[in-house]
């Protein structure tokens, strides 16, 4: 694996039917604390290749290579705590537990993942604590902490799963489309609390958005149509909606 990068495919392939590929691709690289701006038509394969990296799906054909581990060499139960561990998500929905508070809500994946308390320990901080000041630094007012996540607005509530996914300090946040319910004023401004939490937690950012504006404000983007050697009228919506079942 190349010394800067974080994430490296190999010969992937992935179908939802054997006969029809979704994905296709020989080599994908991924810098250390890069932030990825990921693009293609609806039905393309951009959130089947989320999951992929996530380690919630497993490619028939491929490696996908994280941090020095290929994860399609892992079991199910060995990648789900990979995920909680190095991955942080951002959905597009942002799937927070409505029956939480805002504080239970940022802080629920340390208590599946123990590196993400020990790296909060390391800076001489507890959960409560690191969550107070992601909330700080994504501009959300301190009262919130105790409120039910449903008595806040979709701003707010973006945010909050943002600080989910940052708490603890995941090598990798992977976002999808999660600007998609604000207008264009609201995404930079969300974008640009984002990209500075990520380089405060020197993490390397995916992001999949529909949205060209957004494209010049990332360090590189990856166009999945220019990489994907799937045959085209193989595109379909089925693959996506057959994912985001298995994410939630």
């Amino acid at each position: 694996m190349m010394s800067d990068a974080i994430i490296q495919l190999q010969a992937l392939q992935f179908a939802w039917k054997t006969d029809q590929p979704i994905l296709q691709i020989d080599e994908l690289v991924i810098k250390k604390r890069h932030k990825m701006f990921i693009k293609g038509p609806s039905g393309c394969g951009k959130t089947t290749l989320l999951a992929l990296l996530g380690g919630i799906l497993k490619p028939q054909q491929g490696q996908i290579n994280i941090l020095g581990q290929d994860i399609t060499q892992l079991s199910n139960s060995q990648r789900d705590l990979f995920r909680s561990e190095h991955i942080g998500f951002i959905f597009q929905m942002f799937n927070l537990l409505p029956y939480l508070s805002v504080l239970d809500n940022i802080t629920l994946p340390c208590r599946f993942s123990q590196k993400r308390q020990q790296r909060i320990k390391e800076k001489q901080a507890t959960p409560q604590s690191e969550a107070m000041q992601l909330v700080e630094t994504l501009g959300l007012p301190k009262g919130v902490l105790s409120k039910p996540v449903t008595e806040l607005s979709i701003g707010q509530q973006q945010r909050v799963a943002a600080a989910r996914a940052l708490i603890g300090g995941p090598e990798i946040i992977i976002a999808d489309e999660p600007t998609s319910a604000l207008d264009y004023d609201a995404r930079k401004s969300f974008l640009s609390l984002l990209f500075e939490v990520c380089d405060a937690y020197q993490a390397t950012l995916l992001f999949v958005s529909h949205d060209p504006t957004l494209e010049t404000l990332f360090d590189d983007t990856l166009s999945l149509m220019d990489i994907n050697k799937a045959t085209p009228h193989h595109f379909s919506h089925q693959g996506d909606n057959q994912q985001m079942k298995e994410v939630s």
